[in-house]
């Protein structure tokens, strides 16, 4: 048993696994399991934030399954572009994310994300940006600075989650 960067186990041969996610394929690890760290897990989401968040998410991607990308609302274009960023990143960090889902994806969240719902995303999406600043591949720069990304976004999660969640209520 192996421990890698970011907290995942591996026994025996990596095996990895392709999946589909909004069209596109995604490599994910088939045997890696997460060990998190005592300090770590007070960065996760609570239970009720997370189902939430989860819940949401899955009635926008049915959503634009079955009707399209126009059927959508804006409320429903921050929704699934939060839910991707938030899913990617606890799944396998910042660079996961882009390594997806790319610059394109990331600029069309910092447009729907940065308004007035969403307060605290200003701030994280500067953050973000300043480390890929300088760097053609948003993936390896992200990777080069793994620990510090994903600190980064356990550092917004819980705001960003969170006053989505108000903003939704709110709307509806």
């Amino acid at each position: 048993m192996r421990e890698y960067r970011g907290g995942f186990e591996c026994n025996g041969d990596f095996s990895p696994t392709s999946v589909e996610i909004l069209g596109r394929s995604v490599l994910i690890a088939s045997n890696a399991q997460t060990k998190l760290p005592d300090e770590s897990r007070q960065m996760t989401l609570p239970w009720d934030l997370e189902d939430w968040l989860t819940e949401v998410g899955g009635q926008v991607v049915e959503k634009q399954a079955a009707l399209g990308d126009t059927s959508l609302s804006k409320q429903d274009q921050l929704i699934l572009a939060i839910w991707l960023l938030d899913t990617e990143a606890r799944n396998g960090g910042l660079s996961q994310y882009f390594a997806n889902h790319g610059v394109e994806q990331w600029e069309k969240c910092v447009a729907l994300a940065s308004s007035d719902a969403i307060p605290s995303f200003a701030p994280f999406a500067e953050a973000v940006t300043a480390m890929l600043s300088g760097n053609p591949d948003p993936y390896l720069a992200l990777i080069a600075r793994d620990a510090e990304a994903n600190d980064l976004y356990h550092t917004y999660q819980f705001s960003l989650v969170s006053e989505l969640r108000q903003s939704v209520v709110t709307d509806r």
